[in-house]
This record gives structure tokens, sequence and C-alpha cells, in this order.
């Protein structure tokens, strides 16, 4: 699902993709700085494993914080294409996730380097960079074309005429079949050129349209997963 504000309506794409980067930044940081916090050392079987090399208070907050950073990035990580890698566990081959597996970093660094953690993430969050600045340029392109509906020439807004409140409010009592009218035709309108700015009006409509569901169409691509 996608990221929603405070009043809970649905954020806009690049709204999105920028709050997956910052949580695969988090990740990132937090897994450097528990690898930085360890040193290499004899494991079962002498197998080359990663133990703390500070003291415990400190080392104690460090896989806590990088495993709550790995549980917020890890769809973030799939969206971005982020890969896998393939592991031997004994005699079975394993695929392992580096975000939802970055423990294996620490028991197994031979097997699933600490540099190669970190490079899946440095490309999922060049990925969703790109994303990112795909989604800005369709969003202000949408901004353009709403503006310059809004700066329609007046004479379009003529040519529809005055609004039935504005008719009545200037003393033209409604008619049910026909509008408003007045003898001497002080307050009558012609139903023809009514007619031709509602075909006007409508005609410009769906063309704003047209537009704007081709640039919520790019949006909604530059959200969805990367094949």
């Amino acid at each position: 699902m996608g990221a929603t504000d405070k009043n809970g309506t649905m954020g806009k794409p690049s709204a999105q993709i920028k709050q997956q980067g910052e949580r695969l930044n988090e990740f990132r940081a937090a897994f450097i700085e528990l690898i930085n916090a360890s040193r290499p050392a004899g494991g079962d079987w002498d197998l080359p494993r990663l133990v703390p090399d500070i003291s415990n208070d400190r080392w104690s907050q460090l896989p806590s914080d990088t495993a709550i950073a790995a549980g917020a990035a890890q769809e973030a990580y799939s969206t971005n294409g982020g890969g896998t890698f393939t592991m031997r566990n004994a005699a079975y081959m394993t695929t392992v996730n580096p975000i939802a597996n970055w423990h294996f970093a620490m028991e197994r660094p031979d097997e699933l380097k600490p540099q190669m953690v970190v490079s899946a993430v440095d490309l999922a969050i060049g990925q969703a960079f790109n994303r990112y600045e795909n989604a800005l340029q369709c969003e202000r392109g949408l901004v353009g074309v709403i503006a310059s509906f809004l700066r329609w020439p007046q004479t379009l807004r003529e040519a529809v005429g005055p609004s039935w409140i504005q008719r009545t409010a200037r003393g033209c009592p409604r008619s049910r079949r026909t509008g408003a009218r007045r003898r001497g035709g002080r307050c009558s309108w012609n139903r023809d050129r009514l007619g031709y700015s509602r075909t006007l009006a409508t005609l410009v409509l769906a063309i704003v349209l047209a537009y704007a569901r081709g640039i919520f169409g790019c949006e909604m691509a530059s959200v969805g997963s990367l094949s």
C-alpha cells in the first residue's frame, strides 16, 4: 500500500519513493555501524564469523537497530529492484535477501560479505533516486496542465454566460424550460450560444482529463515494482 499523510490521504508518488529511499539509507547506516563495531573470529568448524569488538553495553543496541531498520526497508528494497544472493548451507544452496537476512553477513561473512550487502543496498538507493526524479517530473507536468486550465481565457467564461444565481440576483426569474427571460430581452440568453459554449467547455475538460490520466499513469508506474 502507498504511504499516507497525517490526514489519511494517499501521498504523492514522489513522497512515497522518497520515503523508500530514506528507509534504505537508514538500514545502510545501521548495518555499517554494526559491521564497524565487529571483528572477525573463528566460528564453528573454523569458519569465520564476526563478533563484537566493543563493550556489551554499547553492542546490545546495534543488532536491534539493524533488525528494525531491515524490517522497515525490506519492501523498499524489493520495490526498487533489489536482488538476492545464493549461499551454500552445508550441502544445500540457499537464496538470501541481503536485507531480510543481514545476519548472515555476521554469521557467514565468507559467503555473504558485508560489502555485498552494502553494494546491493546502494543499487536499490540509486534506483529509488531515479524513480523519484521521474515522479517529480510527472507531478510538475500535471501541475502545469491544471494551472493552464485555471488560466483559461476570460472569453470562455463570458461565452458560457452568467450563472443562474447571477441571473436571478439581477432580477431574472427562472424558467423551467428555456432558462431566464424578461420582456425586452434584457435578461434573455441564447440557447444555441450556451449549447456551443457547453460543447467547447466539455471538449477542453476532456483534453485536460486525458492528459491528466497519462500523467497519473506515469506516476503510478513509478510507484510499482521494477521488472
